[in-house]
């Protein structure tokens, strides 16, 4: 949720923990002690009972916008979420693109399905608009894909966003107007259940059985050790003698046996 309009420890949020949701939030730091007056901007994540959330750390907070991300445990699968919320008050500035290819840099290296949500209030609706082709552009650098297309606010435009990773497989995204905001609902749905990963047949050799003190006392007293009997005339021949030795060795002490591992 983007635009939450909550302080820490707000009535709303309490009241969701203590009906066992789970939370991770951020709201707007206030810049007045001004506590009548509403508190602009906020995000949360939140996931009913049965769903883990654990709070991702994504190093400094961007002043350009408002961050928070979480990562998403259902069962066996996890996600990352990351929420974004520029103001629409202020102007897209250079330091934006700036801050989101630094988060760029840091979320796309987690192993989780990435999902990047938000409102970042640029008219994405509008090809000749030159914030969203260069918005479009920066996400295009790093293999990124908005997946919903459809008007998000009340009086048009595409201001809110989902986005992924291209190669992730995610449902279409659809809006719905729940009444409650000048923004639309945007839901989509993804496939938690994870297919057993298959058996592989590898070789292996068992080191950690090897006597460490037999294995050097072999290589000592074998023609490695006795440069005076070496035949070789160049390196490769050396290099030859090398693997010829070792490869004897690791047959005596550690002979190749086969077994199953499970891959990914």
């Amino acid at each position: 949720m983007v635009e939450t309009w909550h302080d820490p420890e707000s009535v709303a949020i309490c009241r969701l923990r203590s009906a066992g949701y789970m939370v991770v939030d951020r709201p707007r730091p206030r810049t007045t002690d001004n506590t009548l007056s509403d508190n602009h901007g906020g995000i949360a994540v939140v996931g009913k009972p049965g769903i883990q959330l654990t709070s991702v750390v994504l190093g400094s907070c961007p002043s350009s916008f408002q961050l928070t991300a979480a990562r998403v445990t259902i069962s066996t699968a996890s996600y990352t979420v990351v929420v974004i919320y520029r103001p629409g008050s202020e102007a897209v500035t250079t330091k934006f693109y700036d801050e989101l290819a630094d988060l760029f840099d840091r979320v796309l290296t987690t192993n989780d399905a990435l999902f990047i949500v938000g409102d970042l209030n640029i008219r994405l609706d509008r090809t000749d608009d030159v914030h969203a082709r260069r918005l479009r552009e920066l996400l295009e650098c790093y293999n990124l894909d908005v997946r919903n297309s459809d008007p998000t606010h009340d009086r048009g435009g595409q201001l809110d966003v989902v986005v992924t990773r291209r190669e992730q497989s995610c449902s279409a995204v659809t809006t719905y107007d729940a009444g409650l905001s000048d923004h639309k609902l945007l839901t989509w749905a993804v496939d938690g259940s994870r297919a057993d990963p298959p058996a592989v047949t590898v070789n292996y050799r068992p080191w950690r059985a090897v006597s460490m003190e037999d294995l050097r006392a072999a290589v000592n007293a074998s023609s490695l050790c006795m440069p005076d009997q070496w035949t070789a005339r160049s390196v490769d021949d050396l290099a030859l003698l090398h693997d010829t030795v070792f490869t004897k060795l690791a047959d005596r002490f550690a002979p190749l046996r086969a077994g199953s591992i499970v891959s990914g």
